[in-house]
Order: structure tokens, then C-alpha cells, then sequence
């Protein structure tokens, strides 16, 4: 060995730190780098998921955008459609109006004597126009029923017979509406004047929404307030859309303001209120020229106490109803009931 220079050994001690120091720096860099793989890892996924949540979102814009397009064209084609309508409408009710001037001049030179061999071929044409541009109208018909005790033996039946009116006028006119009014000393139900299609085609649901209605009324006991019905009955017709247009109000019950009073004699009140009534309609019935309106007035003869009495005087309020237009009828079977539908709708 050489002078000046000594020869140091590793202790075992050392050797043995030193080997577990570079394990855990081994360990602690194996971590790390798992770590990162994590982390990118992580990374990658998260750029998938909004990878998929930015196409999801695209998808869902797209699909937007798409039903946005298709409601915009629908409406579109319903107001050209609706517009359609209203120039047909405004045209069949300027030509119907021209004509029914045209028929009162051609009636009235007939009349006195004037031009009497020429004005007869021009009447008769003038005539059938008319009865088929009435017949091509729109018909708003209101069902205002008494649905109190008395009802009770007939109501079943007479509901059947509503659905088969609406059945039948649903496919013999261009435009049908109904509406109900059922009522008692209140009104206890109704249906909004509603477009009843055919029900043999596209109009199911609204024949089926009508039919529920008629359906779910039931007889209970109660008296009856023909004016408060009368109201509700009219302002559900007024509020039809504007335009030439066949309005019938199908009344039915089986009594009229007796109930009100004493049930063993006729109170004064009552004349004064059946009076009332029926200046009421009538002046209803003229209020608006271009509407040709109707009653029709159905009575159903009550059973049990006092019945005689009720069907005297009620029957006879009831026959002053079906009096108040020229074209307003009256009657006491169910089908006379449809016949007088029908003639007030159909004919002209």
C-alpha cells in the first residue's frame, strides 16, 4: 500500500441505509409515474365525457332547432289555412246577404205586380242559392238540460238521444258545434261550444269529450231556475264566432217556473217571470241579423205528486218557448225532438 494514503470500508450499517434510501426514492418515483398515468388517465376521460356531452348537446340544439322549424311551419300552414276559412267565410257571407237582399226586392216587386213573369225564374234561383248556402253554414247548437229529481225516469234516455242528434249533425253539416248547459237551481255543469267532427273520421276524441259529458250527468234532487239557465245557455251562443251562422237552443225539462212559488198554486211572481222568459228569448232570438236562431223546445211530462199540476202550467211555458220564432218548434217524444233538430238545422 502506498504512504500517506489509508483504505476505508463500507460499514455494513451504511450499506444497508443506503439500499433502503434508493428503494423508497424507487417507490416513491414508481408512484409518482402512477400518479401521472392517473391523471392522464383522468384527463382522457374527462375529454371523452365532454367530448360526449358537447355531441349530446349538439344533438339536442339540432333536434330543437328541428321542432322549433316544424311548429313554425305547422302554425304557418294552420294561418293560411285559418285565413283560407275566413276568405271563404267572408265570401259566403257577403254573397248570402246579397242574395237575401236580392230575394226580398224580387218578393216584394212580385208582390205588387211588377215584372212579375220576369222576376219569376230569377225568384226561384235566388231561392235555392240561398237554401244552399244555408245549408253549407256553420250550425252552433246548446243542449241546456234539467238535470233535477224529477228527471230521474227520462234522463237516460234523453242523453242517448243527444249523442244521436250530434251524431247525425256532425256528418251533415260543413261546421258543427255543441255546447251544454245542465242545470238545476244552479248551473251544475257545462260544456263550452265545442267543434264535433265527423265521428266516423277525425273527430273522435271531441265526440267521445261531448258523449263523457252528456254521460256524467245525473238527476238529483233540486228545484230549477230557467232564467239563470236561459243565461248561460244564450251568452255560450253569443260567443260564437262572428258571421252569418245557424244557432239552435235545444231546451229540456219537464218544468218551468213553478217551482219557485207554493206547490198548490200559481204565485204572480211566477206569471210576471214566465212572461219575462219569454220576452227575454224572442228579443235574444232577433238581437243579431246574421245568425238564424232557434228554440227547440222538448218537454218531458213529469211523474208523481202534483204532476198534474206541473205539466198544465210548465207544458204550457214550454209551448210558448217552441212559439218564439217562426222556425222554433215544440215537442213531447224524442223523435220529434231529432225531426225538430234536424228541420232547424238542415232545412232552410
Amino acid at each position: 500500500m502506498p504512504l500517506g494514503r489509508s483504505r476505508r470500508r463500507s460499514s455494513p450499517l451504511w450499506a444497508v441505509f443506503t439500499d433502503l434510501l434508493m428503494g423508497v426514492v424507487g417507490i416513491e418515483t414508481i408512484l409518482q409515474c402512477m400518479l401521472i398515468l392517473d391523471r392522464k388517465q383522468a384527463l382522457d376521460l374527462a375529454d371523452t365525457q365532454m367530448a360526449v356531452v358537447a355531441q349530446a348537446a349538439l344533438d339536442n340544439a339540432k333536434a330543437l332547432d328541428e321542432e322549433r322549424r316544424r311548429r313554425q311551419e305547422e302554425q304557418a300552414a294552420r294561418a293560411a289555412e285559418q285565413q283560407k276559412h275566413e276568405a271563404e267565410r267572408q265570401a259566403t257571407d257577403t254573397e248570402y246577404r246579397n242574395l237575401k237582399s236580392q230575394l226580398a226586392a224580387a218578393e216584394q216587386q212580385t208582390a205588387s205586380g211588377k215584372r212579375a213573369d220576369s222576376l219569376a225564374l230569377e225568384l226561384e234561383q235566388a231561392k235555392r242559392k240561398v237554401a244552399a248556402l244555408q245549408n253549407g253554414l256553420p250550425v252552433d247548437l246548446v243542449i241546456a238540460i234539467d238535470v233535477s229529481g224529477s228527471m230521474r225516469e227520462g234522463i237516460e234516455e234523453l242523453k242517448r238521444a243527444s249523442v244521436s242528434i250530434t251524431d247525425v249533425m256532425s256528418r251533415a253539416t260543413s261546421e258543427f258545434n255543441v255546447g251544454v248547459v245542465a242545470y238545476r237551481e244552479t248551473v251544475v255543469k257545462t260544456l263550452p261550444l265545442t267543434r264535433i267532427q265527423d265521428s266516423k273520421k277525425a273527430g273522435q276524441a271531441s265526440f267521445n269529450k261531448l258523449r263523457n259529458t252528456l254521460e256524467s250527468l245525473q238527476a238529483e234532487q233540486g228545484t230549477v231556475d230557467l232564467e239563470m239557465a236561459f243565461q248561460a245557455a244564450t251568452r255560450m251562443l253569443d260567443g260564437a264566432p262572428r258571421g252569418v251562422r245557424k244557432q239552435v237552443l235545444l231546451l229540456i225539462g219537464d218544468v218551468g217556473c213553478y217551482e219557485l212559488g207554493e206547490q198548490n198554486a200559481r204565485e204572480p211572481f211566477e206569471i210576471q217571470l214566465e212572461d219575462k222568459l219569454c220576452r227575454d228569448l224572442k228579443g235574444w232570438a232577433v238581437s243579431l241579423p246574421d245568425r238564424d236562431r232557434r228554440i227547440c223546445a222538448f218537454f218531458l211530462k213529469p211523474v208523481g205528486s202534483n204532476s198534474v199540476v206541473f205539466a198544465t202550467h210548465s207544458q204550457a211555458l214550454f209551448r210558448r218557448f217552441g212559439q218564439t220564432t217562426p222556425n222554433s218548434v215544440y215537442a213531447e217524444s224524442q223523435v220529434d225532438m231529432l225531426k225538430a233538430v234536424l228541420e232547424a238545422t238542415l232545412a232552410k
